[in-house]
């Protein structure tokens, strides 16, 4: 049977199992495109090439030509409009619309002779068709060679632009493909914006002949010290485990000391503190804990001036008692805003006659909390201006993860997008321009979290354009899911929630692994090379081990743990970096089949080996829940 009738059966299958909303991404492949070539050679330089100046070698597109540095218009060359994708502009990339029934996709191919090493884009349907949220439905699909390095989930005109960036180690030709999705070909302008690759000229060289690829997984899934976060009672709780099954690996706990204003901490609050804490380990979560004297109302009637708190003695003396609990605990504590202080321990309105919020026993609470805690627990202050206050020179390169006081002091924001000046975060107002700077640089290594809070309809800026440049700019890592409910109903109209969620912290995902071979004898040693991305707003701020884990199968497993910390080896938001190794294979080691994975868990001694605890990469066909490995695919023969 010739390749275009089965497609055209496969097609017709696919559009009535599809009428509805159950796509399977995997059942929409087209593997079987052929390689062809039409056009003329593709010459590619050193450095940087779009993709929409190079010469492609065959092209099939369903509806016009394919289209450069334009979207697909109609039937004409260059009368498509100007690449945009959910409201992003684009100067350069190709516009595609995939064909209907017999062939159901589109495609562009390129010759690269194995002179290349990275493909990247944005991807999405465009905005010159405004009813394409109801109709326009798409996968795209990257190919080397014969092999397929990504596939996007099912985009439609209400998604927003998705990253695609692979490694193109070794691979001679590039195939670009869309396909309608398997129902049908309406409104299916899809865009390949600022598609482009970066190419050495030179072909892999021999040092590592052994080149893996991955796809991209592109769902919503839970990782450690990261993203939306529930509200729990700590000192009432017992089971947690319901936070991890609805999808949360953190929990914010308010620890209301309204009962010791007056007096210490005593036996029975302490206790039923360190019972909520177990609960959250073996729920396999972290804590964000904030203390406070008060809970206010709040609002325009509320009864936040003047908030009742504790003398500074007497909350020096709190913190010197919880110096204990905080040592045993800190392996579940995600960071600690600093709270103590003020109206809901946000560090404003405290009651003059204790004055908590004065800079002297500001700085008498942030010299205590540093005391008390762990070296590996970092600090977060409300306003950027008691940071300044306290650190006029903000963290450099070379004191981040260093384990100093300021390396572990990082910003908390509780009004996110209120309005102009986020309820007073950036004032006075003079001062605005820079806080914001101080957060841009202090945000590459510290946390950063908190919460949106009830605006003023006028001044409000929760509008998802605004919302996903600040998360961006200022590298968020956790937010309350909880609170302000009309905030995060508003991302979820806008449809700018699930990208959100997902990218909220770290997101890093692998690119390729190179191996400078697949046999050894023992003794040996393997050269490997990791390069991965890092998807996220934000990144990792508390320290762990980053290992290759050699696995033999059969039994017996060999860890190597790479020098240098994770924080550091790790891309940062947007970027990629490259892991080098340089193993060693001890003599001693059975000879046999090891498979290899990367392991990034937790820091503490007593959560290395929870695989909740440890970090899943966003590619398809790595993770290991069992033992919280990321398969790299890889395998080599020990002699």
């Amino acid at each position: 049977m010739p390749r275009s009738a089965i497609f055209f059966i496969v097609a017709l299958f696919f559009m009535s199992a599809c009428a509805g909303e159950s796509y399977r991404a995997e059942s929409i492949y087209v593997q079987d495109v052929p390689w062809s070539k039409s056009g003329g050679e593709t010459i590619v330089q050193p450095g940087l090439n779009y993709l929409s100046d190079l010469q492609a070698e065959f092209v099939l597109n369903g509806w016009g030509p394919l289209e450069k540095d334009r979207s697909n218009g109609e039937a004409e060359a260059g009368d498509g409009s100007p690449l945009s994708i959910g409201g992003k502009r684009y100067e350069k990339g190709l516009g595609m619309h995939p064909e209907q029934l017999a062939r159901s996709w589109a495609e562009v191919q390129y010759g690269l002779s194995g002179s290349c090493d990275i493909f990247s884009a944005e991807v999405g349907l465009d905005d010159s068709i405004d009813v394409q949220s109801r109709y326009g439905s798409v996968f795209f699909q990257a190919f080397g060679d014969d092999k397929l390095l990504w596939q996007s989930e099912r985009l439609t005109g209400a998604d927003g632009p998705v990253s695609v960036e692979v490694g193109l180690s070794g691979v001679e030709r590039l195939k670009l493909v869309v396909t309608n999705a398997g129902d049908n070909n309406y409104y299916d302008h899809a865009d390949w914006a600022d598609a482009k690759i970066i190419c050495s000229n030179e072909a892999t060289p021999e040092q590592f002949p052994v080149v893996v690829g991955y796809q991209a997984d592109n769902s919503d899934f839970i990782n450690p010290e990261r993203g939306f976060h529930l509200n729990v009672d700590i000192t009432s709780a017992t089971d947690l485990t319901y936070i991890r099954d609805e999808g949360y690996s953190l929990a914010r706990t308010y620890v209301r000391l309204d009962d010791y204003r007056d007096k210490p901490l005593d036996d029975a609050f302490l206790s039923n503190l360190r019972h909520g804490l177990d609960a959250a380990r073996r729920a396999g979560i972290k804590i964000i804990p904030r203390f406070s004297y008060n809970f206010p109302t709040g609002g325009d009637d509320g009864d936040y001036q003047g908030a009742p708190e504790a003398p500074i003695e007497l909350a020096l003396e709190h913190i010197r008692q919880l110096g204990s609990m905080y040592q045993d605990y800190g392996d579940v504590i995600a960071a600690h805003p600093a709270g103590f202080v003020g109206a809901w321990g946000e560090w404003h309105s405290s009651d003059p006659a204790t004055a908590l919020d004065s800079p002297e026993n500001k700085a008498k609470i942030i010299d205590a909390l540093l005391d008390a805690l762990p070296s590996t627990v970092s600090l977060q202050l409300r306003y950027p201006g008691d940071l300044l206050d306290r650190y006029p020179e903000v963290l450099s390169t070379g004191q981040a993860f260093s384990g100093s006081d300021q390396a572990r002091v990082g910003h908390h924001n509780d009004c996110f997008l209120a309005n102009e000046h986020d309820a007073g975060t950036y004032l006075p107002e003079e001062q605005a321009g820079a806080y914001k700077r101080y957060l841009d640089d202090l945000t590459r290594f510290t946390p950063m979290g908190g919460e949106t809070c009830e605006v003023s309809v006028v001044r409000q800026r929760t509008d998802c354009e605004t919302a996903l440049k600040e998360i961006a700019r200022f590298r968020w890592d956790y937010l309350n899911i909880q609170f302000y409910a009309a905030t995060i109903e508003r991302w979820k109209q806008e449809s700018c929630f699930g990208e959100i969620s997902k990218r909220l912290g770290y997101r890093y995902r692998l690119l390729e692994t190179k191996a400078s071979a697949s046999e050894l004898s023992r003794g040996d040693t393997l050269s490997l090379e990791l390069a991965l991305r890092n998807e996220g707003f934000g990144k990792l701020y508390n320290p762990r081990p980053t290992e290759i884990v050699f696995v033999r199968r059969g039994g017996g497993a060999h860890t190597v743990t790479l020098d240098g910390d994770s924080r550091s080896l790790l891309p940062a938001p947007g970027q990629t970096a490259s892991l080098s190794a340089e193993v060693r294979l001890p003599g001693e080691l059975t000879s046999g089949t090891y498979d290899l994975y990367l392991n990034l868990p937790d820091g503490n001694p007593g959560l290395r080996d929870r695989p909740e605890y440890s970090i899943r990469l966003a590619n398809r066909d790595v993770w290991q829940p069992e033992s919280g490995f990321n398969a790299l695919n890889l395998s080599v023969q020990l002699r």
